[in-house]
């Protein structure tokens, strides 16, 4: 690959049109370099699904275990050494190791997540459907994410956690802190030290809901994940942490982008809306296409293991 290829992708993977509608430079990736290593971002850079797929299921080659940690690497070390506890969180829970500690946190995390927890959530979900939409009845107005996609799984998460829904938009503030830094492939420094901030406030709080929790315990998430225990082993304070915090962005950030990308895409789609309308029970296929089609989360990152090749490129 040419020099001019490469300096026209780096600019526009880092451009504003990349952000605001990243599928024709995608599709360009594509064609034009489907193995193309991203000078900026330090990374290489795949865009076909098929060589996406064979990356995720390859576990002897490319694993998760501190793939958010190196996004820190480019950082000279005087700012590395001020980010302990950034690093600390991204060196644990499930979606920054492999096996076999994913299955151990896996299995223990199920505990708390029986198919009977799930179902008992369905009639209340349902009910803040309903208060959600009678609402905006009233005001004959909608603004689809503040009044609908943001605040119902908002306040579902922090009923499961067991926690007051009045502090959603503080929760709120974190998660947008936490993934402001995920969601660059460079952080600035600055960026970093508000993810790090975020972390820190929000491992305060928990921390204390966890203190109380072993002295009472409830019959919500927390207290669920606080006592799950599996042949004598227990999630620790950090692993407990990162698994509180990697729920509350989970429940607030992908299930928002989901509720609002796939009315966007049915409102552009009248066709599948009423196709929708006219047979209801094509709802969970069409949910799966919404995640596929405009997925909330347009980048994931890999590490590579040992030295492989991936089309004649090494």
């Amino acid at each position: 690959m040419g020099s001019t290829t490469g300096q026209k992708f780096d600019s526009l993977l880092n451009s504003s049109e990349f952000t605001v509608d990243p599928y024709p430079i995608c599709r360009q990736l594509r064609t034009e370099a489907p193995v193309y290593w991203c000078e900026s971002w330090g990374a290489w850079v795949f865009s076909r699904f098929e060589d996406i797929r064979s990356i995720y299921l390859d576990a002897d080659r490319f694993h998760s275990g501190g793939r958010m940690i190196a996004h820190l690497k480019h950082f000279p070390e005087k700012i590395w050494d001020q980010l302990v506890l950034l690093r600390e969180h991204f060196s644990v829970g499930l979606l920054h190791c492999d096996l076999p500690d994913h299955t151990r946190l896996r299995n223990l995390v199920s505990k708390a997540f029986t198919p009977n927890v799930i179902q008992s959530l369905r009639p209340r979900i349902q009910a803040l459907v309903d208060e959600l939409l009678d609402a905006v009845k009233v005001k004959r107005r909608m603004d689809v994410i503040e009044d609908f996609a943001f605040p119902l799984p908002a306040t579902v998460i922090s009923e499961m956690l067991g926690i007051p829904p009045t502090d959603r938009d503080q929760f709120r503030v974190w998660a947008s802190g936490i993934l402001g830094f995920q969601g660059s492939a460079r952080p600035t420094a600055e960026a970093v030290f508000h993810a790090q901030d975020c972390v820190r406030e929000a491992r305060a709080y928990f921390r204390e809901l966890f203190k109380e929790r072993e002295r009472k315990k409830g019959d919500d998430l927390i207290s669920g994940l606080v006592a799950a225990e599996e042949k004598g082993d227990k999630l620790s304070e950090a692993e407990l942490m990162t698994t509180c915090v990697t729920m509350l962005i989970g429940g607030h950030e992908t299930t928002t982008g989901l509720l609002s990308n796939g009315l966007f895409l049915l409102l552009k789609h009248p066709d599948q809306m009423q196709r929708l309308k006219d047979d209801l029970t094509l709802i969970p296929d069409a949910i799966y296409e919404m995640l596929r089609y405009e997925s909330p989360i347009q980048r994931g990152f890999r590490l590579v293991k040992k030295d492989t090749e991936i089309h004649g490129t090494p």
